[in-house]
């Protein structure tokens, strides 16, 4: 779409699924000597991957066209050479320097009449959202980090957005219609994430909005917002500056080798962390030996933009 500087606004659903499938079909025959069409099972599976590719690309399409924001970037690398984004440096304490770079799967920009407007959109396998519990506590870091790198002085923060392209079932109690099944399809692959507070942006992302918006997963009752975290300026701010100094914390406590084999336990989860670690062997850890899982205190969204407002930090506590 970028190469070929295609209008997403003048795209209909047609030429999006024949858009989609010519590209497909030219992969699928190229992908390993052709292996989708190997055998019946491959090919049957090939259909229904193009079949999810082309209604997350319609969904991505109409979700353009129902607000301001245009694509501006795809895969788009910071902290490389030859980009235009430079990498995030961070000062330790220590006088070294720690210098991230990486890369974001979509920028957005919207162009207004307040100032241009970015934001960050991560495609997910599955439904993810923006816990700010987790980001106070240096668990949820990635999104927020991006848009130290892309906005610069060049943008106006808009938000930071999940993009859920996994299939998702509709269940309803009653016969749909053909137009039904395809709002809830809509409304159930709402982005989801967290945004700045600012009607003009808002209104950007979804120019129907109205108590509900179909782009992103909002709803506004008596000028209160609710389904995701929407904050200040002054807060998201204060959110970058938070992560801006968990982020030096974890550095200097790798350079002075703090390497404490006390994971975090979350209780809101079958199996921990511990489960997916490749080094455990290595750590050893064992309750039977000593070793205390640490744990946080949940926290609500508003305590936690008190707790930064008020610049308290986090501590870690030990099961007993």
């Amino acid at each position: 779409v970028l190469e070929k500087d295609i209008n997403l606004r003048n795209i209909n659903k047609e030429d999006v699924y024949n858009m989609v499938s010519n590209i497909l079909d030219e992969v699928i025959v190229n992908f390993r000597n052709s292996l989708f069409n190997s055998t019946a099972k491959l090919r049957n599976l090939s259909l229904r991957l193009k079949a999810q590719i082309q209604k997350m690309i319609w969904i991505i399409v109409l979700q353009i066209q129902m607000g301001e924001f245009n694509i501006a970037g795809s895969e788009v690398e910071f902290g490389r050479a030859k980009n235009d984004y430079p990498p995030i440096t961070i000062n330790l304490s220590t006088g070294e320097n720690i210098v991230l770079n990486g890369k974001v799967d979509r920028i957005d920009i919207a162009n207004t009449e307040e100032g241009d407007f970015i934001r960050i959109v991560d495609y997910k396998s599955s439904a993810k959202e923006i816990k700010l519990s987790d980001v106070y506590y240096g668990i949820q870091l990635q999104l927020i980090t991006y848009m130290d790198a892309m906005a610069q002085d060049k943008f106006i923060p808009g938000g930071v957005l999940y993009l859920n392209l996994g299939d998702k079932i509709i269940d309803s109690k009653k016969r749909l219609e053909k137009e039904e099944i395809e709002d809830l399809i809509i409304k159930n692959l709402r982005m989801n994430g967290l945004i700045i507070s600012d009607a003009r942006l808002i209104n950007a992302m979804d120019n129907q909005f109205n108590e509900e918006s179909k782009v992103i997963n909002i709803k506004e009752k008596n000028g209160k917002y609710t389904g995701m975290p929407v904050v200040s300026k002054e807060e998201f701010e204060k959110l970058r500056e938070h992560i801006k100094t968990t982020i030096k914390e974890i550095g200097e406590e790798i350079i002075f080798g703090k390497i404490e084999n006390s994971p975090l336990y979350k209780k809101d989860k079958q199996r921990q962390v511990c489960d997916y670690c490749e080094y455990a062997e290595i750590c050893r850890f064992e309750k039977s030996l000593g070793n205390k899982y640490r744990y946080n205190k949940k926290l609500s969204n508003d305590e936690v933009i008190r707790k930064l407002m008020n610049g308290v930090w986090f501590t870690y506590e030990k099961w007993k």
